[in-house]
């Protein structure tokens, strides 16, 4: 390989698989030698800075959260406006329904007394009929004409 020559990583990945270096192993080991552990020379490194990770992911998830409940409080109250709404709708439908009803009720009561009333009428109907028929029967029985039943009833008049 020519010295000016730039290799990109993925070149120099390929490079190194040819002859048989693994960086990661070969950097892994260097650093078991000399005793250092990657982890917490990059803890040591942050905290010299004053940078502690939890610290920093604590305060942007309280971040969040705080984000997260307003979302949720907003959302609690559109939802709580909305089952207002419903509520009410509901309760005017319910309303109209129970005056149908009750009105439904008033109009079934009238035709009942009505019926009642037709079937007093039918019965004193049915005596009458009764009557008339006993009446009828005793005149064909005696065979009283007509002049004789009810005088001037049948004359035409001219």
């Amino acid at each position: 390989m020519a010295k000016n020559q730039t290799l990109t990583i993925g070149a120099l990945r390929e490079e190194l698989d040819k002859q048989g270096i693994s960086i990661k192993e070969e950097l892994q080991e260097e650093l078991d030698k000399q005793g250092i552990s990657i982890k917490e020379e990059l803890r040591e490194e942050l905290d010299k800075q004053g940078i502690s990770i939890r610290k920093e992911f604590k305060k942007e998830l309280d971040k969040q959260e705080k984000k997260f409940e307003g979302f949720v409080k907003e959302e609690s109250k559109k939802y709580m406006r909305q089952m207002h709404f419903l509520d009410r709708d509901f309760q005017k439908r319910q309303d109209l329904m129970v005056e149908a009803i009750g009105e439904l009720n008033d109009r079934v009561g009238r035709v009942e007394g009505d019926v009642s009333d037709i079937r007093e009428m039918v019965g004193k109907n049915t005596m009458d009929i009764q009557m008339i028929k006993f009446d009828i029967q005793e005149i064909k029985e005696t065979k009283v004409s007509r002049d004789e039943l009810v005088p001037g009833a049948f004359v035409r008049k001219q």
